[in-house]
């Protein structure tokens, strides 16, 4: 089939109000009627297409199979709201996917966009805006002690959305967005370098790449990490590229909120890494927390222990041996008046 004939063969759903006119937008584009653009670049851009088309399609699929089988009208509510969030970014990726070809000076930008799109489509759930807020504040708590309180403080933390968390782990590595888009600047990385934090600087990381608070979506992955002696130092913001094929010693671990646990774990085994790197923020704090120090007596300091612990012996057996005294004491008294009682009962003065 030829390129004009997979145009005219595209696919635009009629019942989706947010995707159907960035479709539209789309297939226009892909006619290409004024040869602006080269074969190549419309059969990438209907192959984008083609990729959103099955995207909605199991979507829908899964809606309808889900919603049928489903009694709770809350429930059905919450598959709905999933559905219409998935459908809004699915829009996002069509109009992306349109840009690459509308503005071809930034055509890796909006590459990035439409990937980004694409990739968190799977993870839509159904959390609102209060239920992140608790997840928040649990892992706000938590957070808070790791920042002061963790033995190796030249770890380096790099937190990331959960849809790029298994990019990464499916790549075995971290890159930059320059390293992966041809220069493309997405944040504050660099070639061959990636943006970390200390321990200290945790919370900052997470406001920005964690998903903390975004609604409908769960939270992200903060890989830990530990820095090359050679390339890494002093530097405390970036650290190099990491390759977990090559370098797997420098994952420490991958600390998330509990609900990402299983699907984490379960790509670190297909991909042959340690799941159980993968930890909660408090399976992780108490770990590496600093230990409290045990304390190292000098003789002196042994001596004046036993001899405290002597004294508190020797009170004790005063205590006891008073305690014995008194008794037989109150024993004594008690005899004697029991005795002038038998005498006052026999008339005795």
């Amino acid at each position: 089939m030829g390129l004009i004939d997979q145009i005219k063969n595209m696919f635009v759903p009629k019942e989706i109000k947010g995707i159907n006119v960035e479709l539209q937008e789309l297939k226009k584009i892909n006619a290409n009627e004024d040869k602006k653009y080269t074969p190549e670049q419309i059969k990438e851009s209907i192959q984008r297409y083609n990729a959103i088309k099955q995207k909605y399609n199991e979507i829908e699929a899964e809606y309808k199979k889900l919603i049928k089988n489903e009694p709770d009208e809350k429930k059905k509510e919450d598959l709905k709201t999933i559905l219409d969030v998935k459908e809004r970014t699915l829009a996002d990726a069509a109009m992306y996917a349109s840009c690459i070809l509308k503005f071809p000076k930034d055509e890796n930008r909006w590459k990035y966009t439409f990937d980004e799109a694409m990739a968190k489509v799977d993870f839509v759930n159904s959390y609102s805006q209060e239920k992140k807020s608790e997840i928040a504040s649990d892992v706000n708590n938590i957070v808070n002690k790791i920042k002061n309180n963790t033995q190796n403080q030249d770890l380096r933390f790099h937190s990331t959305p959960i849809h790029n968390a298994i990019r990464i782990l499916e790549s075995k590595s971290i890159t930059s967005s320059e390293d992966r888009y041809d220069g493309y600047h997405a944040s504050t990385d660099g070639y061959g370098r990636i943006s970390v934090v200390q321990p200290k600087d945790l919370d900052f990381s997470i406001s920005f790449w964690f998903d903390l608070y975004k609604p409908f979506y769960p939270c992200g992955a903060i890989f830990v990490l530990e820095p090359q002696k050679d390339g890494d130092f002093p530097d405390v913001k970036q650290m190099n590229s990491v390759d977990f094929a090559s370098h797997p010693e420098q994952l420490k671990a991958i600390i998330t909120t509990p609900d990402n646990i299983e699907i984490l774990q379960t790509k670190m085994r297909e991909v042959g890494l340690n799941p159980f790197l993968v930890q909660t923020f408090k399976c992780f704090y108490e770990q590496n927390k600093v230990k409290e120090p045990r304390q190292v007596l000098t003789p002196e300091m042994e001596r004046e222990r036993e001899e405290a612990e002597k004294a508190k012996y020797i009170d004790q057996d005063k205590i006891l041996e008073e305690a014995k005294r008194d008794t037989e004491i109150k024993l004594n008294i008690a005899s004697i008046k029991d005795l002038e009682a038998s005498r006052d009962d026999e008339g005795i003065i």
